[in-house]
């Protein structure tokens, strides 16, 4: 495998937030026409507990306050056991058995076929997407993070379901066509209070929901 990846930030007043980052990989499992991936992602922020106008009594109940925005891409080439899609593996000796011979006493085994070449296999992808929040209370002692996330998978790689026996073929063809989605959000609450310097107190929770189904199976 060989790929290049990068990430670029800015921040502006510790106010507004951007990244953006990126993988182009290639992968030895797939043919040079789909060897090649580009997975871009990007994300924003806003902390409004930091502008001008964040003071007095809304700074006493809300010691901080930021808005998360996520969005990208993700490829993966993990999706089989064969190394290269786009050679045939042949298993000599492997195959049926014939007899042949004037008194039928000579056995040989044929070929057996345990995958044929597919030059369109290519890379699994999915793509993210999530809103998050940062809420501080009690002056910081308290600190709520909450996200909600969606996730759609394609080129899910699946066995062909129709595949009629009169084709004759020894394994079951093997492509992109699975495609899934997967929903879901995430709670969580820290608790952090010093009393003095010989007592301090630290309590986390959290809770987490998630669903996921095959559009396409």
């Amino acid at each position: 495998n060989i790929g290049v990846s990068g990430r670029f930030t800015y921040d502006f007043s510790n106010r507004y937030f951007t990244e953006f980052n990126f993988g182009y990989n290639g992968s030895e499992k797939f043919d040079k026409g789909h060897r090649w991936g580009f997975f871009p992602s990007f994300g924003i922020g806003w902390t409004p507990s930091n502008e001008e106008f964040w003071t007095g009594s809304i700074l006493e109940k809300f010691s901080n306050l930021r808005f998360r925005l996520t969005y990208g891409s993700i490829g993966n080439d993990e999706i089989g056991s064969e190394r290269f899609f786009y050679l045939s593996n042949i298993n000599i000796g492997g195959g049926d058995s014939f007899t042949s011979g004037y008194d039928f006493d000579k056995t040989k085994s044929g070929v057996k076929i345990n995958n044929y070449p597919n030059s369109e296999i290519g890379w699994e992808i999915s793509y993210k997407t999530n809103f998050g929040i940062d809420i501080g209370l009690l002056k910081g002692d308290l600190t709520i993070m909450a996200d909600i996330f969606k996730e759609i998978r394609t080129n899910i790689l699946q066995p062909r379901a129709d595949v009629p026996t009169s084709m004759g073929l020894w394994a079951t063809p093997l492509t992109n066509v699975g495609k899934a989605k997967g929903t879901g959000f995430d709670i969580s609450i820290d608790y952090n209070h010093i009393f003095n310097n010989d007592l301090w107190m630290i309590g986390r929770t959290n809770f987490t929901f998630a669903k996921s189904k095959f559009e396409f199976y």
